[in-house]
């Protein structure tokens, strides 16, 4: 009980936080030269675990050779595209990554991975509390083809809470413990007050020079699962942008992730 008071407390002594940091961002105009990028640290105003969502990201593994499997002769690695830190500990034998800005304004954010198999595989999108307990899932058929898909998340039940996601490939039906899989934390978080709502960032129909300051106020104050939605939905829509296709470069490029800045987006699933 005590453990979510604090919790909560700390939700929402990070979403005034943030509302004044917007608030004071939206107040200065934005160039178009400015480069979308996303904070190399954790801003301050959102320091520690809450920022950093106390969970672990696994790159995903190939199931042995002599198992039955979908998932032959990959393209690389599963990969989610969230920045990651690593924390060294002693009790591990390998460097623990840490999500860090894994924040949403929405109770149904999107999550972007990379899938690395040319052929068509069911993708499972799960939802779970803190404890591990899943909430919900959404399972999809993904196309014949490598490439990053964009994936919406089951809704989130309350603000100011963390859950966990899983993002699994179905590579033995029949073996679940088979499939390969990633997993990662989020919390969403309450909108600042007065905010227009946020979910026109992920509306492509909407014309990314108008939404593009906001873009930036978000990316900056340190919410990540929102800003690259918000780009990735554009790209998606007219990869030849060259506004969009730049701030998708660059955004991808700030956090380490710029090997796959040139890969194709080729599926989103929304369920909104």
């Amino acid at each position: 009980m005590k453990c979510n008071l604090l919790t909560r407390l700390i939700a929402v002594f990070i979403s005034v936080i943030l509302g004044f940091s917007l608030k004071q961002q939206i107040a200065v105009s934005q160039n178009d030269s400015t480069l979308l990028t996303f904070p190399s640290t954790t801003p301050t105003n959102t320091s520690g675990n809450a920022g950093n969502t106390s969970n672990t990201e696994n790159p995903g593994t190939r199931p042995p050779g002599n198992i039955e499997t979908l998932c032959q002769n990959p393209n690389g690695s599963l990969k989610a595209l969230v920045p990651v830190e690593l924390e060294n500990n002693s009790n591990y034998p390998f460097p623990i990554e840490h999500i860090r800005g894994g924040y949403t304004f929405r109770d149904t954010p999107m999550l972007w991975f990379y899938v690395p198999y040319d052929i068509s595989l069911d993708a499972k999108l799960s939802l779970s509390d803190e404890n591990g307990l899943q909430l919900a899932s959404t399972q999809v058929t993904l196309p014949s083809s490598s490439g990053i898909i964009g994936m919406t998340l089951p809704p989130i039940p309350e603000v100011g809470q963390r859950y966990r996601w899983t993002f699994s490939l179905i590579c033995n039906p029949e073996i679940p413990s088979r499939n390969i899989t990633v997993r990662g934390g989020i919390w969403r978080l309450e909108p600042p007050e007065g905010e227009r709502s946020f979910t026109e960032l992920a509306n492509a129909d909407v014309s990314y020079e108008t939404i593009r300051p906001r873009i930036l106020d978000i990316a900056n104050a340190g919410i990540w699962y929102d800003t690259l939605t918000s780009v990735g939905l554009h790209y998606y829509a007219d990869s030849t942008n060259e506004r969009v296709a730049l701030d998708w470069r660059s955004l991808l490029e700030s956090v380490s992730l710029g090997e796959y800045t040139d890969v194709p987006i080729i599926f989103v699933h929304s369920e909104n």
